[in-house]
């Protein structure tokens, strides 16, 4: 009620552009807060550290790729947790594996699930070292894997293991370094046929890269091994490969 009445009022006062200048930063403002909020909990609750902003000069990174960072933020553990349980696949058949992995908090939350194995690739040393960290200190009641590792790569570089994947990225880098990503998932499954599923994060129409992100899955389809299915829950996307037939077998 009250972004309402100053909504109006700087209508009146300014004009339509200057009232809904103000209505987008107040929701971007809400937006931060709720995720901070969220990860705040979440870290308090579980005795780790995933919260805050870190911004790409703050970090240690030793690669040419850093030009293709983005800031550090967490997703937000129950958005991430929601959508992991609504994925149409039997857990326990697939590694999950988060490109851009930061501080681990959606390693800690995937464990709360029975996968094969979990991996997070993250190319700053700083954050890696984190997610470490994080990783050691996490308790959670009901935690269904524990096979939880951060590996300290740049996702560009790194080798996709041959096995089936769930990979997850969560705004982690722009377009050049995505691409290389991609070709080397399509590579991987070329060469070993398997069923590989992304879950990717849309930014929401107020970010700044919301743009970026709708080039981004276009990119993800171009690189010809993935098709955009009809599945989505919340902000997120659900890309499947061409060699998936866990989707079925399931009897989702």
């Amino acid at each position: 009620m009250r972004l309402l009445t100053a909504a109006r009022r700087s209508y009146a006062q300014d004009g339509f552009r200057t009232a809904a200048g103000l209505v987008v930063r107040s929701l971007r403002s809400l937006a931060r807060g709720a995720r901070q909020q969220a990860a705040t909990e979440f870290d308090l609750t579980h005795g780790v550290n995933t919260g805050g902003i870190v911004r790409i000069a703050s970090m240690e990174i030793d690669s040419p790729n850093y030009v293709y960072a983005v800031y550090y933020k967490a997703s937000r553990p129950d958005e991430v947790g929601n959508a992991i349980a609504a994925l149409p696949i039997r857990h326990e058949e697939f590694t999950f594996v988060d490109f851009g992995s930061g501080k681990g908090l959606a390693l800690l939350v995937a464990s709360l699930y029975p996968f094969r194995r979990i991996v997070g690739v993250e190319f700053a040393a700083d954050l890696h070292r984190t997610a470490v960290a994080n990783i050691a200190a996490f308790r959670a009641d009901g935690r269904r894997c524990f096979d939880v590792q951060s590996v300290h790569a740049d996702a560009a570089e790194w080798q996709v293991p041959p096995e089936p994947l769930v990979c997850y990225f969560y705004e982690p880098f722009e377009a050049p370094v995505l691409s290389r990503t991609m070709a080397n998932l399509a590579e991987s499954c070329r060469q070993n046929r398997r069923p590989i599923h992304l879950l990717y994060h849309r930014a929401p129409g107020d970010s700044v890269l919301h743009e970026s992100s709708l080039r981004n899955e276009q990119l993800i389809v171009n690189a010809g091994f993935t098709r955009n299915t009809a599945w989505n829950h919340g902000p997120y996307l659900l890309f499947s490969g061409q060699a998936s037939t866990s989707m079925e077998a399931a009897g989702r």
